[in-house]
């Protein structure tokens, strides 16, 4: 083994040294993972006590747009320079947006500190699967991979529950402080034990021109998407302007890395038939992964009626076959070596996951879908690392932080346009389906702005909602019994939506299947890089 001041590449280091370094790794992936959906259910306190409802969504969208736009620039800069300080940079942004979202006074400030912990998660996740890369060669990759997808899956189960319990029994601001000692631990495991390695390409830098024009594409199509369906209707001149702007702008982009001397996303990539076939598979699951992880427990909880003091719990079973599939799915590409055949079988359980969620309806029980969801997670769990060790496997060692940051752009892509165009189906199926789904003599007896009142989801989630809807019910005759029949309806009708929207998710599966059946199967390299042509020098 080569002493410390000899080491070309992590590859080279010594057993105890790596292991420090995948802890410290791991730590911050965890503690960045967890910090994406931790406020989700402490965010009804923080509007009660910051004020500023109409400005909720911010919260969520500030985070995503700076993540996403973050994660392939974060790639090229580790290309270039190295990936110990942006890993440590990103874990430090997000500590700092943790503490300053903590302390947060308005609803503007807590925008702008979710944006930094944005940053700061981009950076984290972009990173963490390229140390792996550094580390290991592809054929020792796959259950390390398998192991990162389970920390990530179990992180996005804890950080609901998490944020529950410390908003209900100290305060929600520790949502954002409970970060601060994981982090802190992250940031001194990786100081001491992860060693500063610069790759020798003294002459790269970054593409500029791409990165303004990449960020200048992907903010207005992530706040189309966004806004799209909801605060807006999708005709409406704002959402296509928005997405008049992102194609402009993606085309500028297009063209300039045809040009540039280092493209921020190298062209040549994209002629890799096997890089370009797995980053199809990863958009199109991807599409649907973010579709599941939003509409299941809205039928858990608005159509089934599960009252659910804790909304984690609900994905918990999904995330938990995640994690095991993934790990497991991870060992056997490991043993192995080969990958097509158990990419083509993860989809087609996914596939199955997802037509059995376009089959419930107001009827099916709680039990019933936890078994889908389970089956919808063995299959996503067991694709979810596969394509990420695909794309590491067939491109250059050169180019392994922006191929491996493609792979989580793409995704990242794909879930928020799964999720607006699933949202859509869904807000316009409950529009013309709620008259259908109530019995005639309700729509004859009830006043049209009387059942208009209970055409709305928040009834179902809201008891406040659901009492001021029934109050208006009481005062016909039998009103009690035309609500409850309005109210079942409204279930059947959202059931529907939900159902229709996992029909065509899962004509999407399809299409990944048939992509991800036309990969190229080639050997998983047993060398960690070809020294010769990149050799890594030390800061």
């Amino acid at each position: 083994m080569a002493g410390a001041g000899q080491i070309r590449s992590m590859a080279e280091l010594s057993v105890r040294t790596k292991a420090i370094v995948m802890l410290g790794t791991l730590l911050g992936l965890f503690t960045a993972a967890m910090d994406q959906t931790i406020v989700a259910t402490s965010l009804p306190r923080i509007v009660a006590d910051l004020g500023g409802i109409g400005l909720f969504p911010w919260v969520f969208t500030a985070f995503m747009v700076s993540f996403t736009v973050t994660v392939p620039i974060a790639g090229k800069l580790t290309d270039i320079y190295g990936r110990k300080p942006f890993y440590m940079g990103g874990i430090v942004i997000l500590l700092l947006g943790s503490a300053l979202a903590g302390s947060a006074q308005s609803m503007e400030m807590m925008i702008a500190f979710r944006a930094v912990q944005g940053l700061g998660a981009g950076l984290i996740l972009s990173i963490a699967f390229a140390i792996i890369g550094d580390i290991f060669p592809p054929a020792e990759r796959g259950k390390w991979n398998g192991l990162f997808s389970g920390v990530f899956a179990t992180a996005s189960v804890a950080g609901p529950l998490i944020g529950g319990y410390l908003t209900d029994n100290i305060d929600w601001r520790w949502v954002f402080y409970v970060n601060l000692p994981l982090g802190g631990i992250a940031i001194t495991t990786l100081l001491v034990g992860m060693p500063s390695l610069r790759p020798a390409r003294h002459k790269a830098k970054l593409d500029y021109r791409g990165a303004a024009l990449l960020i200048s594409s992907v903010m207005p199509l992530l706040l189309a998407l966004s806004w799209a369906g909801s605060r807006f209707d999708w005709m409406s001149y704002q959402v296509i302007g928005l997405l008049v702007a992102a194609g402009t702008m993606c085309a500028a982009f297009i063209w300039s890395q045809r040009r540039a001397e280092e493209p921020l996303m190298p062209p040549q990539l994209f002629q890799n038939p096997i890089f370009t076939v797995s980053i199809a598979v990863v958009f199109l699951s991807g599409l649907v992964m973010f579709g599941a992880i939003a509409f299941v427990p809205l039928f858990v909880q608005a159509v089934a009626g599960t009252s659910a003091t804790d909304s984690g719990l609900i994905t918990m079973p999904m995330m938990i076959a995640v994690a095991v599939s993934s790990a497991i799915a991870g060992q056997i590409i490991s043993r192995l070596g080969r990958y097509r055949l158990l990419g083509i079988a993860g989809l087609s359980v996914m596939a199955l996951g997802t037509y059995l969620f376009s089959q419930m309806d107001a009827g099916t029980s709680r039990l019933m879908v936890t078994r889908n969801m389970v089956i919808f997670g063995l299959g996503l769990g067991t694709s979810l690392p596969l394509f990420l060790l695909v794309v590491q496997n067939a491109v250059s060692f050169s180019f392994l932080g922006v191929a491996t940051s493609s792979v989580q752009f793409f995704r990242s892509m794909g879930g928020t346009m799964g999720v607006a165009i699933m949202g859509s189906l869904v807000n316009a199926g409950l529009a013309t389906k709620f008259m259908e789904q109530i019995p005639v003599h309700v729509r004859q007896r009830v006043p049209e702005e009387t059942l208009h009142a209970v055409n709305d989801v928040q009834v179902l989630l809201n008891y406040q909602a659901m009492e001021e809807a029934r109050r208006a019910f009481l005062e016909l005759r039998d009103g009690q019994q035309l609500f409850d029949q309005a109210v079942e309806g409204l279930r059947s009708a959202l059931a529907v939506s939900i159902a229709d929207a996992f029909l065509l998710a899962m004509f999407v599966v399809i299409g990944a299947l048939i992509v991800a059946s036309s990969i190229q199967e080639i050997p998983l390299r047993r060398r960690h890089f070809d020294v010769e042509a990149s050799e890594p020098s030390r800061d």
